[in-house]
């Protein structure tokens, strides 16, 4: 049997990615996460959704904290608070982080009925696969740089008023 490794599975294509998943059922559950656990490389990823290899379902696999994984299906997001920047990538766009804003608690009902709760890093996980099932990608959070209109240059006449260049008015 020749299996496929994660990096040859996996899908690039970002047209498939920002499909939106469809609710999965529970019949078809432990199929998927099998699949999922099959591909999972606890060294490339701290989760895997079933869209990044090929099924346009709603499960992700997460391992949470490197000890337990949790089987995120069709969740509900409940309550979101303290929204933070931090610094995120995807193993579906690799070798490149961006920094985007989350919040570091997050609320659900998953599929199987039961609420959850995480925090920081799991949360930020819980929300990245959540993106995922309604076809957002990392790239689609990303913060713009701010850009400053009229920047005043060092040899400028100063913003305040008094006639003298910037560089000798309000930088000594």
């Amino acid at each position: 049997m020749n299996m496929k490794t994660l990096e040859e599975k996996i899908t690039y294509d970002q047209n498939k990615l920002r499909k939106k998943s469809k609710q999965v059922k529970e019949i078809d559950l432990d199929k998927i996460v099998t699949e999922l656990h099959k591909y999972f490389d606890s060294k490339k990823a701290v989760s895997l959704c079933a869209q990044k290899i090929g099924i346009n379902k709603s499960v992700s696999l997460v391992n949470l904290d490197s000890k337990d994984f949790f089987v995120l299906y069709n969740p509900k997001v409940l309550e979101l608070k303290n929204p933070k920047v931090v610094q995120e990538m995807c193993i579906s766009i690799p070798e490149k982080h961006y920094k985007i804003e989350r919040f570091s608690y997050i609320k659900i009902k998953n599929g199987d009925g039961k609420e959850y709760e995480f925090e920081n890093s799991n949360a930020q996980i819980i929300q990245h696969e959540i993106d995922h099932f309604n076809g957002i990608l990392v790239i689609d959070r990303k913060l713009q740089p701010i850009k400053v209109e009229n920047k005043i240059g060092r040899n400028d006449l100063c913003f305040c008023g008094s006639g003298k260049k910037y560089k000798k008015c309000h930088l000594q």
